[in-house]
């Protein structure tokens, strides 16, 4: 009936011009471009690829035109030197890497296109980094946003309702047949159990849980202490690393398969894991490049930064975004039959920890030792208080004295030989304002 390209590019009657009017948007009439986009999405997933970097040529055309009417980025367009010669990909490269630090810094008149902040939504990352980042979505790409999910819960091959786990509302979900739990953070799980299960009484046939990875491995926790069951059909995470064995406790314990998520408040649904558990970048929704510390671009395998392009949100155009992780692309063919490209993620780069002779330790490699002592270490945090001086707080678990001694043998091994570890004792580890568990802080103020 309508070709697919024309409506993941927004062309004809799938024009946003249509689509964002607020009778519409406000109205179950957005029911319209949700159904046609996720029907376009489900297939392009499978297209060949240079169907879909055709695909991406035409998004970065119609963002680059559109970019221009924001002060900031017309600043910077005029200045790369352009030429009408150059392809989509040619021009991008041309453009310098912004930050979340840059762009919090400028006046929201500069960094936005004021036309469309009444018919935008403002939203905030919950400054777990140190100040919190101020920015908007427009409809145009909330109407996106909405089937690009969709399409990542129907990854898991269940179409149950699905119950979102945060502590507040975040726009871009979809909106068709989700329900919020409002949870303050993981440590306030154990007291929302009973809620959690009246909730599972009214959904008997089941739902697909969501929500943050510290958050459902908590919940795991509290089922497993309770000896309690929920109707629980598929598990997601997103938002911090999963480690292989707590990926397998999550998996036994809820007796689901889990996927995972990856995605940023401000840029969005980034990759989703298919059944075959690679994580597929959202090609449809945004161009990702790996670069090196100066901004080069890496070859495909390597590891190195992750910048991103957005496509859709015009008000705020997130261009050759840092988004602060590591990680790395490939181009396997992935059994599943998706041929949008798979990233491997390592991690963000506030996860490895700099010592004193240049060496770097990922949080991961000390996250998987200590998550394989689950009845040893229920709960911990790391504090970095020099450049080989650490205190690592911990909730201890029945098993923590029989194994305090190798705990202690196992982290100076796995920091550094001249580490000072100081393994402390203590009831409750705070978490961020976002909810989320707080497993790194770096605090030089202090000595150990």
């Amino acid at each position: 009936m309508f070709k697919d390209e024309e409506v993941l590019l927004k062309r004809g009657w799938r024009g946003d011009g249509i689509w964002t009017n607020p009778v519409m948007y406000k109205s179950f009439l957005k029911l319209i471009p949700f159904y046609f986009d996720t029907r376009a999405l489900m297939r392009s997933q499978y297209w060949p690829r240079v169907q879909i970097e055709r695909l991406q040529d035409g998004l970065l055309r119609t963002l680059f035109k559109d970019a221009v009417r924001v002060p900031f980025w017309k600043e910077i367009f005029d200045s790369a030197h352009i030429t009408d010669s150059m392809t989509p990909k040619e021009v991008l490269a041309r453009l310098p890497i912004t930050s979340k630090k840059e762009l919090t810094e400028k006046a929201r008149e500069y960094i936005t296109d004021v036309s469309l902040l009444s018919r935008s939504d403002p939203d905030h990352t919950s400054g777990s980094t140190g100040k919190p980042f101020h920015f908007y979505q427009d409809w145009h790409a909330s109407l996106r946003s909405f089937a690009i999910t969709e399409r990542i819960f129907r990854t898991t091959g269940r179409r149950f309702p699905i119950v979102y786990m945060r502590a507040r509302e975040r726009n871009g979900f979809t909106f068709f047949r989700h329900i919020w739990f409002y949870v303050r953070g993981f440590n306030s799980i154990q007291y929302r159990i009973d809620d959690l299960r009246l909730l599972g009484r009214r959904l008997r046939s089941g739902f697909i849980l969501y929500g943050y990875t510290s958050w459902v491995l908590e919940l795991a926790k509290q089922m497993e202490r309770l000896n309690i069951t929920l109707p629980i059909r598929v598990a997601m995470v997103a938002g911090e690393h999963l480690t292989e064995p707590d990926r397998a406790y999550i998996e036994r314990v809820l007796g689901v398969e889990l996927f995972t998520l990856y995605a940023s408040r401000e840029v969005g649904f980034l990759g989703y894991e298919c059944e075959k558990h690679h994580m597929h970048l959202s090609e449809e929704w945004a161009y990702v490049e790996i670069v090196d510390e100066k901004g080069v671009p890496l070859p495909t395998g390597q590891e190195g930064r992750i910048i991103v392009t957005t496509f859709d949100n015009r008000v705020m155009p997130f261009i050759r975004y840092d988004i602060g992780d590591i990680g790395a692309l490939s181009d396997s063919v992935c059994p599943c039959g998706r041929t949008l490209r798979t990233l491997a993620f390592k991690g963000r780069t506030v996860e490895f920890i700099e010592l004193e002779d240049g060496r770097v330790v990922s949080l991961l490699d000390i996250a998987y030792s200590l998550g394989s002592y689950r009845d040893a270490v229920r709960q911990y945090q790391i504090i970095q208080r020099g450049k080989l001086s650490f205190v690592i707080k911990i909730v201890p678990g029945p098993l923590f004295d029989a194994n305090k001694e190798y705990l202690e043998t196992l982290m100076v091994r796995l920091i550094h030989p001249r580490a000072h570890v100081l393994l402390e004792i203590t009831e409750e580890i705070p978490e961020a304002k976002s909810g989320k568990a707080v497993y790194f802080v770096r605090d030089f103020e202090h000595t150990s």
